[in-house]
């Protein structure tokens, strides 16, 4: 898979529109996107633990998301960006942007995704059904 057959993820989360007050504004919205992405994929899910995940990196990790600063964003920038964010823009620009980068994908690049499902806590108990995810 090159380049040219596919946008990068932090391009196409440039997309998303930033209703945030251009004045204070420190990060870019991408990179606050981008940051949150990966570090949710690692298993952080709230704010502080994704900017608390963010800060343990060097400054490389912060300048190669896109932040304009060597530093990532403390727990209350996220929240203000995720309470102000446009959240059907968001889901629009990443339904668009799987399938362009797997229709880009060849039969040799697809060997590479492994999707990992997950049975529910609780599911085999208690005469439920198994909820698997």
């Amino acid at each position: 898979m090159t380049n040219e057959n596919h946008r990068h993820l932090l391009n196409k989360l440039a997309e998303v529109p930033d209703k945030r007050n251009p004045r204070g504004k420190r990060h870019p919205l991408s990179a606050i996107l981008g940051l949150s992405v990966v570090a949710m994929m690692c298993g952080y899910r709230s704010y502080s633990a994704i900017a608390q995940w963010g800060r343990t990196y060097p400054p490389d990790f912060a300048i190669a998301l896109g932040f304009t600063y060597p530093k990532t964003p403390c727990a209350s920038t996220l929240y203000y960006c995720f309470r102000d964010l446009d959240v059907l823009a968001l889901e629009k620009t990443l339904s668009e942007w799987a399938p362009e980068v797997f229709t880009a994908m060849t039969e040799e690049d697809m060997k590479a995704v492994a999707i990992d499902g997950k049975t529910l806590r609780g599911s085999l108990t208690q005469d439920a059904q198994i909820t698997h995810l």
